[in-house]
């Protein structure tokens, strides 16, 4: 009498069948590997792996924003599944069913969130807690949005609403705009600036950027020459190049707040603009001014041309804006 398929797989053992299963079943197959590496593979609880994670980025000298970033991306999913669970235990329905939560809070935290979690688990693989990353889902595609710019006609607000202030903040405050806008640089290596990062001869300043990666930038005789008035204002007795008004060394977050409230006086509403947005227009104007992009990688500090491609293909969309107007049918045939 002919067996039924599963009796017949039963009596032959571990089948090949069975074999295709767990390698189609990534649940499976992780369990499966953690019997086989016994206890020792199950001795890593979440939050102590996640803790030594976080220290292992400071160590590496990855930025407080960074870091901070990471953290707060990481504690939603060990909130989730719980401090106490084993790295082992952790399946490809805990990620995914976690990630499936973080699409409500838009496409930029999906984002965040899977690589997050993308990092942590890569972590995790390196040092022996886990044999094989459970974060099977392809990462989540990000809309491809315009950068914010500022137009010229705007940063021409920006640079009036400076002299709002005390003589000394107003030529402070000129003074960061113009070297953001100057260089594109971020706002954590603009706070990091010191004084002798700056040549006055050749008007080159040092910046220390992202991964410990030293670049050098150029800055214009205009701003060079604010931040000469501004420092002649200030007379700071630390190395430090921005201060406060009261003399304390200005922080990122300082920056953030100064640079937010000269747009906000400069009658710029409607949109969320920072000192990341001088970034992005100094990317574009670069490029509108016939830069090259692999040279714009260098001046950004990226470690590769993916965020480059962003500001190319903006400048492009304003290019082919222009080439649509000049070449209007109606207009060109008296439509309308």
């Amino acid at each position: 009498m002919k067996l039924k398929d599963g009796e017949n797989r039963k009596d032959q053992g571990f089948t090949a069948y069975d074999f295709l299963r767990f390698l189609s079943d990534p649940e499976l197959l992780q369990r499966l590997i953690s019997q086989s590496m016994g206890k020792e593979m199950q001795s890593k609880a979440l939050a102590e792996a996640v803790g030594e994670w976080l220290i292992e980025l400071k160590i590496g000298e990855r930025s407080s924003a960074t870091v901070s970033f990471y953290r707060f991306w990481i504690s939603t999913f060990v909130n989730r599944v719980g401090p106490e669970k084993l790295l082992s235990e952790i399946t490809p329905s805990d990620l995914k069913y976690h990630l499936i939560e973080t699409i409500q809070r838009g496409p930029f935290a999906h984002h965040a969130c899977y690589r997050t979690l993308r990092a942590f688990l890569n972590w995790a693989k390196e040092q022996k807690y886990i044999i094989a990353t459970p974060l099977t889902i392809r990462a989540p595609k990000l809309p491809e949005t315009m950068p914010e710019i500022f137009s010229e006609q705007e940063m021409r607000q920006i640079i009036k609403a400076c002299n709002n202030l005390s003589r000394r903040i107003a030529l402070r405050d000129k003074a960061v705009v113009l070297t953001f806008y100057d260089t594109g640089m971020r706002v954590s290596e603009l706070a990091a600036m010191k004084m002798g990062d700056i040549n006055p001869d050749t008007r080159l300043i040092k910046i220390r950027g992202k991964g410990r990666k030293e670049r050098m930038l150029s800055l214009s005789p205009p701003t060079m020459k604010a931040i000469w008035e501004y420092l002649k204002a200030m007379r700071p007795r630390m190395d430090n190049l921005w201060f406060s008004e009261e003399g304390r060394p200005l922080t990122s977050s300082g920056i953030q707040q100064i640079v937010r409230r000269i747009i906000r006086r400069a009658g710029i509403r409607g949109r969320k603009a920072g000192p990341h947005t001088f970034r992005h227009t100094f990317a574009c104007r670069y490029l509108e001014a016939g830069g090259d992009p692999i040279t714009l990688q260098y001046l950004l500090g990226h470690s590769s041309l993916r965020m480059v491609e962003r500001y190319v293909r903006a400048v492009k969309a304003r290019y082919a804006v222009k080439l649509q107007e000049r070449f209007s049918p109606v207009e060109r045939e008296g439509l309308g």
